[in-house]
């Protein structure tokens, strides 16, 4: 909407400005008042929306057992735990269940024949196991319970193997014999090499003439290194590092013993049955899953990025032959399973003491992360948590052989790729409902404690609930929840806003409570309100209803759509407006006296907020700022409000370098340019 200048007080102003003497505008950037326009009331301003009567939550699901309560007989060769109720790993991936029922329903693949015994926990006893009979090969027992799902499990593995791109296949290769340590360290993009040297991995790999992969050196890194209490969070020192017990149990062959159009990736060459390790669960997977997920907490500056390196050892296994898509999302369920169960087993009210992990206590937690950020910070050279956030975003991800390159720069890559590895190869397999509620599992919480140190236990999980993957695909809708948990999307905040979301940003807690970002596009009809004295940026394409209050901090608009569809009301703190496109407010917008709105202007004709109702500003401070690359000449009107009402002023107004004239009209405010300072 055009705004109608007042000509004669912008006349009155200019003259004033040019003098410097007597009229109100000065160098102090005050607004000077004409005459005229009068602004005008209006008693029936439409009230703001009332709060939601609830709080979103997200209930573990008490039906089945929690793996993180569980977690201990998730054990190697014990014969108390070889069942599907026995054992919290194999449970875990019950959901292959629906597509395969294995020779036997014992983990008893490459075993022999095993004495009865007592559990050490429980005390009860158990029975003798007998010797596996399975031999590796797809033939030699199992029965394929749902055609369509095993048959487009293989024939992905057929497509993936024979349509690789060279990038895949080196990566296939590469991620075999390499070790997951090693190779999640990528997730820290240009300092990768920094922190292999900061936790002492001295190791490297190499191509060979035919194009396989030699590894040689530490790569797990080392306990006495700088970063030793991150290695000791990484490693974790448990007896359940790739669910053996789970391999063992499904006996389901490899993709390449199905079908022998699977071509094997060079660097992986398997070329015989392999019985003591079947497909199902992919082991090199669980892996890359539990080190990302630890080395996340540690540093959540990069916690996106580590979870994608994770995806993409999870794909590559399915690039190189070894494993099956399905294969693969067992072991990330798997992966993540097992890191909470370690992160959250010091914190766990219905864990034993003597079960819990004697080296992943609460303090071991909080030093491996002050760790992580002391030494990575010092190495980087920055002196502030922003600046180092900022240095550890900084990279490029064109040119390898640049020092800034950054596999991960580009978070919509990353974004997209991580979105089609959640369910690849399984897209049209719909064997569940699809509108089924997200459910979080007990402990998950904790794998997003340290990238949001402002939220509460529950607000955490409500996160990872309305970030979830949607429901219906094979294994990966499990009751628990593990298999829908898209981590990716949980490191860009709220999927939804139901009810009353009330975010305290207290900079005291350091880190993201001082400033934080943002990206995903949240629906919902729930209202925000926005608390404390930190910063949060929020990007999205962003749909929610309920409206948005700021009392304290600075709540920053990046996108027109940033703030909803609701009224949005300033009553303390700032709003910042930099979305390079007017910001929609879609019903009133309101400011306190004490507010303050921020506007990055952009273009000549750019909005800064457009309101369809009414803007009602009851005083309060406006401050526009210039995009990069925007220079406005003299007589410039930058129209900052537009709406269908307008009400009141602001009671003071600057703008970066300029001496200037707020200008008030029944549908707007603008402020023009007379002269720079």
């Amino acid at each position: 909407m055009e705004f109608q200048r007042n000509k004669l007080a912008y006349a009155v102003f200019l003259a004033c400005a040019i003098s410097l003497a007597g009229c109100g505008g000065g160098d102090s950037g005050s607004p000077a008042v004409p005459d005229e326009p009068v602004t005008p009331t209006h008693p029936d301003t439409p009230t703001e929306p009332a709060d939601p009567d609830f709080v979103d939550s997200a209930p573990v699901n008490d039906a089945v057992t929690a793996y993180v309560d569980a977690s201990y007989s998730n054990t190697q060769n014990n014969v108390c735990h070889v069942t599907v109720d026995s054992n919290a790993g194999i449970r875990l991936a019950d959901g292959f269940l629906d597509i395969w029922t294995p020779a036997t329903l014992l983990a008893d693949a490459g075993r022999g024949a095993r004495a009865a015994g007592t559990d050490p926990v429980t005390g009860e006893a158990c029975p003798a196991v007998p010797a596996g009979t399975w031999d590796g090969n797809a033939n030699s027992g199992g029965t394929v319970v749902n055609q369509a799902v095993h048959d487009a499990n293989i024939r992905f593995s057929v497509q993936a193997t024979n349509n690789r791109s060279l990038e895949q296949e080196e990566t296939a290769s590469i991620d075999q014999p390499v070790h997951g340590a090693y190779l999640m360290t990528e997730g820290m993009g240009h300092m990768a090499q920094a922190w292999r040297d900061a936790s002492g991995i001295t190791g490297s790999y190499a191509f060979n003439p035919d194009r396989s992969v030699t590894a040689t050196g530490t790569m797990s890194g080392s306990v006495n290194s700088q970063l030793g209490k991150v290695v000791v969070l990484i490693d974790d020192g448990l007896d359940q590092p790739d669910n053996d017990e789970a391999k063992r149990f499904y006996k389901y062959a490899r993709p390449y013993l199905w079908d022998n159009n699977v071509k094997m990736a060079p660097g992986v060459n398997y070329t015989g049955p392999s019985v003591g390790s079947s497909d199902f669960v992919s082991g090199h997977t669980v892996g890359a899953w539990r080190r990302a997920a630890s080395m996340a907490y540690a540093m959540p500056e990069r916690f996106q990025e580590f979870y994608a390196r994770a995806m993409i050892h999870g794909q590559s296994r399915v690039w190189g032959g070894a494993h099956s898509p399905l294969a693969s999302i067992g072991g990330r369920m798997s992966g993540l399973a097992i890191a909470a169960a370690n992160l959250y087993s010091s914190e766990n009210p219905d864990l034993k003491q003597e079960l819990r992990n004697p080296d992943i206590t609460a303090q071991a937690k909080r030093e491996a992360r002050e760790q992580a950020l002391t030494v990575m910070q010092a190495r980087a050279g920055t002196t502030t948590w922003r600046e180092f956030y900022d240095y550890l975003h900084a990279g490029q991800n064109t040119d390898p052989a640049g020092q800034d390159y950054d596999r991960f720069a580009d978070h919509g890559k990353n974004k997209a790729a991580f979105l089609e590895g959640m369910n690849y190869g399984m897209t049209d397999q719909i064997i569940h409902p699809t509108d089924l509620a997200a459910v979080v599992p007990k402990g998950a919480e904790v794998l997003i404690e340290t990238r949001y140190p402002y939220l509460t236990s529950e607000q955490r999980r409500v996160v990872l609930k309305t970030t979830a993957f949607p429901s219906g695909y094979p294994v990966m809708t499990d009751e628990e929840g593990w298999g829908r948990l898209n981590m990716f999307a949980a490191g860009d905040g709220y999927g939804q806003f139901n009810g009353l979301v009330t975010i305290d940003m207290d900079s005291s807690l350091g880190t993201f409570a001082t400033y934080d970002i943002w990206r995903n596009d949240i629906s919902g009809e729930g209202k925000l309100v926005f608390n404390g004295d930190g910063t949060l940026k929020l990007g999205g394409r962003n749909a929610y209803s309920g409206g948005t209050l700021i009392n304290g901090g600075a709540l920053e608009a990046a996108s027109a759509s940033a703030l909803g569809s609701g009224s949005v009301q300033v009553n303390g703190g700032t709003l910042i407006v930099s979305a390079g496109a007017p910001l929609e407010v879609g019903n009133n917008y309101t400011q306190s006296a004490g507010a303050h709105l921020e506007v990055v202007i952009g273009a000549d004709d750019q909005v800064g907020v457009q309101v369809k109702n009414t803007a009602k500003i009851e005083g309060g401070t406006l401050h526009v700022k210039f995009a990069p690359g925007y220079q406005p000449i003299a007589g410039t009107t930058l129209r900052i409000i537009s709406a269908g009402r307008m009400e009141g002023d602001f009671s003071k107004v600057t703008v970066d370098n300029w001496n200037v004239l707020s200008v008030f009209t029944p549908t707007g405010i603008s402020v023009d340019l007379a002269e720079p300072k």
